[in-house]
């Protein structure tokens, strides 16, 4: 029995931590065997793929190339310079140590145990005015969906953006649907919206050619007036709005995806830590974080930002600690600390992106990444800086109490190996 407070999920939903175990493992590793952890990490990384590759332990892996990934963010980060600024504080026996840490992850998205595969419908309507309408069944929290939907529609349509309106959470109007979770929305909900917007202007090709005694095969969709023209006779045209005035014109689609989705990437933190009082400061953070095609970049960086931070707080900071008698001593934000903008870096985000073949737009879930990435990247990075002072690992967070307190154990235990 425990009146500990009950546990969650949260960004990543367990995979930051199980990501961590992994990637401390290795760094252990390397340092048993005095190989650089970037060296080890290149060795042991699948080969590139795009066809499905089925893993020794049985998941199926949509598409990846991982050594790709690990080598643009040594590059992007400079590792060989990090390393030789590292070596020198280390001669010099500075008070500020840097450290690099470094973490590669590949996480599943869009899961989901429906007879088929995972799904999401979408419902594309074009009104009379030229406007549209698109009901959805995920639910955005934030990130975006109303602009990347209707992106997807206006790609198709010939509709602008501002004349497309996003509805949601609405059970009159969307009775069933998938909601948000599992970094699942652009790769079902987005599909399942370019989907629609496909078969919409299938089912407007038969009613222009009807209108226009034509065979459906003489019409060309013209997206930048949003209608149909007779082939060679461009003059001979008629517009989903005015399709639209004489019935209404609307399609409901059901996207069923071949599977989950398996974005990666790889991560390099650097930190400066104080050997005197434990302290630690984030000072670069670089990533990669492939998740297939990007619609929205501007959207897309916002995730990994978000996600990086989150990350980050975890392996330094974020606890919830209790008193002998289990009474919470971290109960308000005045006693439990998190990040803040001040004490985050620029984070410096390197482009990859390994489409899928799972979806029509090539999408794979980016909302988790960056915390994945990232806890590990930072955990690694603080050990790596105390490494020459013997402190082998340090529990997450590795607050600057926890960070003192190991290097008072390494002092104790004898001369830091050389």
């Amino acid at each position: 029995m425990t009146n500990t407070t009950p546990v969650g999920a949260y960004r990543g939903a367990g995979r930051p931590e199980a990501t961590a175990a992994v990637e401390r493992a290795i760094d252990l590793f390397a340092a048993e065997i005095g190989r650089d952890p970037a060296e080890v990490r290149a060795l042991n990384l699948l080969p590139a793929f795009t066809a499905p590759h089925t893993t020794a332990f049985g998941a199926v892996y949509d598409s990846g190339d991982y050594p790709a990934a690990l080598a643009k963010a040594l590059d992007a980060a400079g590792y060989a310079d990090l390393r030789e600024e590292q070596a020198k504080r280390r001669a010099a026996g500075d008070v500020i140590q840097l450290g690099i840490g470094l973490s590669c992850y590949v996480e599943i998205t869009g899961p989901g145990a429906e007879e088929g595969g995972p799904r999401e419908n979408a419902t594309v309507e074009v009104h009379p005015d030229g406007s549209a309408t698109i009901l959805t069944g995920t639910s955005p929290h934030g990130q975006g969906h109303v602009t990347v939907w209707a992106m997807l529609a206006s790609d198709e349509l010939g509709i602008p953006i501002d004349k497309i309106t996003v509805k949601w959470g609405d059970t009159d109007l969307v009775p069933e649907g998938g909601g948000t979770g599992g970094s699942r929305s652009l790769q079902q909900g987005g599909a399942a919206v370019q989907q629609a917007s496909r078969e919409l202007i299938d089912v407007a090709r038969e009613r222009a050619a009807s209108s226009l005694e034509v065979s459906p095969a003489d019409l060309v969709f013209d997206a930048s007036n949003s209608g149909f023209v007779v082939v060679g006779d461009p003059d001979v045209s008629v517009s989903l709005a005015r399709l639209a005035e004489r019935e209404r014109l609307f399609v409901r689609a059901v996207f069923r995806a071949q599977g989950a989705t398996f974005p990666f990437g790889a991560h390099v933190a650097v930190v400066e830590v104080d050997t005197e009082t434990g302290k630690v400061v984030l000072r670069r953070v670089v990533t990669i974080d492939d998740a297939g095609t990007v619609i929205n970049p501007l959207l897309a960086e916002g995730q990994r930002h978000g996600g990086i931070a989150q990350g980050a707080a975890q392996a330094f900071l974020e606890e919830v600690v209790y008193d002998a008698d289990g009474n919470p001593l971290t109960a308000s934000f005045a006693d439990y600390p998190f990040l803040s903008a001040a004490e985050v870096p620029s984070f410096e985000l390197a482009d990859m992106a390994t489409p899928t073949s799972y979806n029509p737009i090539g999408a794979k879930g980016i909302g988790e990444a960056g915390t994945i990435g990232s806890t590990p990247a930072v955990q690694n990075a603080i050990i790596d800086a105390l490494a020459p002072l013997g402190v082998r690992h340090i529990d997450m967070p590795a607050s600057p109490q926890r960070v003192w307190q190991a290097l008072q154990a390494a002092s104790l235990a004898g001369d830091p190996p050389s």
